[in-house]
């Protein structure tokens, strides 16, 4: 792995745009991450100044392709963005931005963030700069000298400098357009782009109605795609809930339904795409066997790829043969045929012996499982008219006595005793299984083709269909009246996480990932049923769970979200450097990006911002998809993180929620579901929504709606500040009351290294005094650890050292 890539969580270059990528490395990514700091009022109430001027940097360079502006001129307006809001991180004493806005200091500025990497002849440009800025509002575009057209000291011409403000103007206005149906500053927007180019456009969107997780973000990107390819679309407002692009006045608008199932097909063909690479994510390997899901069958791998891998599984295998014995023994003695277990019981030995008769049984297990789940209608019946799969097997491996197999258990142990019976060994077993398999889909498959319809729509393009719509031409709306009726219809098999036209089926574990629950007590299931409580999902959310299987490797707990929009949109160039960045990291085989909370807590100390340090782990943090391509106009981020119990990884996700928040300047929904609950580009105050808080952190969590302030001098701090004053407080107490475990019995369960840290934070739970007990006890606890002659003169120094944390925290607390 490169030092960078190591080192920090932070903006990635983009090949096809090399002016961009020089900024991203030499600015965005270093001296201009001071203004992460200066939080604005006004219309960008809020939002970053920082945030703010890289998604208007963004925005300009995604509209590079209709500016044609020289290489120059794309970077002496890119730094006239930069600090055009020149008011807010001025220093002096002047209040009026004409006097500010002069050329000193915009020199000074400039120096301050570090411009010279990215453009060394930036000096030259120095009154084009200024000019530029001094219009960008439109009001403060005249300085003394300007009037006289004969006093021109800059380089491109006033006249060019009068059409390049266009262009700041239009990314400046661009951003106070907060939510997806203001129009106002969008017009806005476009008049000043059309002033600029000759060309004219106009601006479309398109919009998918409800909320879906990642899956929305691979139709968000394939509509994307398939209106650059059709109208020379030009994305630039990304939200939530969709996009707005700029299109030619002379593109001819018009879209059908058959245009829409075509979109809806390249997000099918996307997701086959995903699971034709990561197939193997769909083979379970549980005490109930080896089971191949039918996602595989219908991605058509071969069932030499298929057994192959089953293979690899099997030969890892070991098993406890004696266990095994005794277990199948109680298990016989239970069952009420006593004359018919009797020679089984008297056997020496009733399962193999060997590790090898053993993993023979579990080829022929699996074998029994596929022919269960994917081939009973494919099979010929058997002399009895059913189609036991058991039966199957017996014939066409020639088993004699096979009624003696009928009393064990045909699913867990019956293929290791028949195991011993076979005439062939396990590579002979191996491929006729393989041959039989193809034989036998082979067959399910041309009686499939007779009895379907050829016009059958697939449920993800039905959907896509039924759900997306643009401003433009007439699209049917959702159909919610006939969901509702659907739903009502249909109970105790309404789909557990959305409303939908499609048939439900039994939710099952393979199709998601570990830690999500498909067994789970529910008002949708009838009352008193002795069956196990499955809950029920319609096709479009299995597929939406089955990307989220195949892009996050899970550890075996539920995932925490971590859900990231904008405080107005984000832009292309914003979501594709957030695609290459998790790109990197796959390609350095990173799973997890695990940031280091206190060097960024040290550097903050020293620097005033924030940086994103990644700790060298792969197995903790924020979890690298599989596939860039659910990364998407909401960026939903699974976490993954340490702690023995809920509140420890629930405490870990909140500094991720601010830390990723104070660096990039997002807005974050922390939430353990898939699928954010809300839009918070919609909600104004909110900057930060903590969803399902455990209660042990109630006490330190002020509000779940996260606030920070916007302007120091006229508001006291608000539910962020209080948040994050208290956290670092007790970060920096946590360095001084920290025990180290000592090395023990390897056994025994490893200390927390974060102990002291959770014992503060849900100290507040108690009552907002209880913190001074229990910093009391700890600095007891430390201080017993060292020389017993020095312990009072120990616990005096931390007290002493504590005592400026103390105030922070009460400091902070007092503004509840």
């Amino acid at each position: 792995m490169s030092a960078t890539m190591s080192e920090y969580l932070q903006f990635l270059g983009i090949e096809e745009r090399p002016i961009l990528t020089q900024f991203i490395e030499e600015v965005a990514n270093k001296g201009l991450q001071q203004y992460q700091q200066i939080i604005q009022w006004g219309g960008h109430k809020g939002q970053s100044l920082y945030n703010h001027v890289v998604s208007g940097v963004f925005l300009i360079h995604s509209l590079q392709k209709i500016l044609q502006l020289s290489e120059d001129e794309l970077k002496v307006i890119t730094i006239a963005f930069c600090i055009h809001d020149l008011n807010k991180s001025y220093g002096g004493t002047e209040t009026s931005y004409g006097k500010i806005a002069v050329p000193e200091n915009v020199i000074k500025e400039i120096e301050k963030v570090g411009y010279d990497s990215f453009f060394a002849n930036w000096r030259e440009y120095i009154e084009d700069i200024t000019e530029i800025i001094r219009g960008h509002s439109g009001h403060n575009s005249v300085r003394g000298d300007s009037i006289d057209r004969r006093s021109d000291n800059t380089r491109f011409g006033k006249g060019r400098l009068i059409e390049l403000c266009k262009i700041i103007r239009a990314a400046d206005v661009a951003d106070l357009s907060q939510n997806y149906s203001e129009r106002k500053h969008k017009e806005d927007f476009l008049s000043h782009i059309n002033s600029f180019t000759l060309q004219q456009y106009r601006i479309i969107a398109h919009q998918v109605s409800e909320q879906r997780g990642i899956l929305t973000n691979i139709i968000h990107n394939q509509v994307t795609e398939f209106l650059e390819n059709k109208f020379q679309a030009i994305s630039v407002f990304l939200y939530p809930q969709g996009t707005y692009y700029l299109v030619s006045t002379n593109a001819n608008l018009n879209l059908d339904e058959s245009e829409l199932l075509t979109i809806g097909r390249s997000v099918e063909q996307k997701i086959t795409q995903m699971k034709s690479e990561e197939w193997s994510k769909f083979i379970e390997n549980r005490n109930q066997g080896i089971k191949i899901k039918k996602e595989i069958i219908n991605l058509k791998i071969s069932y030499s790829e298929i057994f192959g891998y089953i293979n690899t599984l099997i030969q890892r295998k070991q098993y406890k043969l004696d266990d095994k014995e005794q277990e199948l023994r109680k298990k016989l003695k239970d069952k009420n045929s006593e004359s018919i277990i009797k020679n089984w019981i008297e056997q020496v030995r009733i399962l193999p012996n060997s590790q090898d008769l053993m993993r023979l049984g579990e080829l022929l297990r699996t074998f029994y499982i596929f022919l269960s789940d994917h081939c009973k209608k494919s099979m010929p019946k058997s002399p009895k008219g059913n189609n036991d799969p058991w039966l199957y097997i017996y014939q066409i491996l020639h088993i004699p006595n096979s009624e003696q197999y009928e009393i064990l258990d045909a699913r867990y142990y019956r293929a290791y005793v028949v195991a011993k019976n076979i005439s062939i060994n396990y590579n002979e077993l191996l491929d006729f299984i393989i041959e039989q398999s193809n034989k036998l889909v082979s067959i399910k498959e041309k009686n499939t083709t007779d009895n379907i319809s050829g016009n059958k729509i697939n449920p993800v393009c039905s959907y896509v269909r039924d759900n997306l719509t643009f401003d433009f031409g007439n699209f049917s709306i959702p159909k919610f009246a006939e969901y509702l009726s659907n739903y009502c219809q249909k109970n105790h098999q309404q789909s557990c996480y959305a409303s939908s036209p499609h048939i439900t089926s039994k939710w099952e574990s393979g199709y998601v990932p570990e830690g999500i629950k498909v067994q789970q007590f529910s008002n949708r299931l009838s009352g008193g049923s002795q069956s196990e409580p499955k809950r029920y999902i319609d096709p479009v959310v299995q597929q939406q769970f089955s990307i989220e299987k195949l892009n996050y490797k899970s550890g075996g707990d539920k995932f925490l979200y971590l859900h990231i929009m904008p405080y107005s949109f984000m832009t292309a160039p914003f979501i594709e450097s957030m695609k290459r960045i998790f790109k990197r990291f796959k390609e350095v085989d990173v799973s997890a990006i695990s940031l280091s909370i206190k060097e960024a807590i040290t550097f903050f100390d020293k620097q005033r911002y924030w940086i994103l340090p990644v700790k060298n782990k792969n197995s903790n943090g924020i979890l690298v998809p599989n596939f860039s391509e659910v990364v998407g106009n909401v960026i939903s981020l699974p976490l993954t993180l340490s702690g023995d119990n809920k509140t420890e990884k629930y405490l870990n996700a909140i500094e991720y929620a601010l830390m990723i928040h104070k660096h990039f300047g997002v807005k974050v929904l922390l939430s353990e579901s898939a699928i954010p609950l809300l839009n918070l580009t919609e909600y104004s105050e909110i900057d930060i929504f903590l969803d399902g808080v455990p209660s042990t952190l109630r006490g330190l969590v002020p509000s779940e709606k996260i606030r920070f302030r916007r302007n120091s001098d006229k508001e006291c701090l608000d539910t962020g500040d209080i948040l994050w004053q208290t956290i670092i407080a007790i970060r920096e107490m946590h360095e001084l009351l920290h025990i180290p475990s000592k090395k023990k019995d390897p056994n025994q369960k490893k200390k927390s290294e974060l102990g002291e840290l959770f014992t503060l934070a849900t100290a507040f739970s108690r009552s907002e005094t209880h913190i001074f007990f229990e910093v009391d006890r700890l600095i007891e606890k430390k201080a017993a650890g060292s020389n017993r002659n020095h312990k009072d003169a120990n616990c005096i120094d931390l007290t002493r050292k504590l005592k400026e944390c103390m105030g922070k925290i009460i400091e902070a607390r007092s503004s509840i």
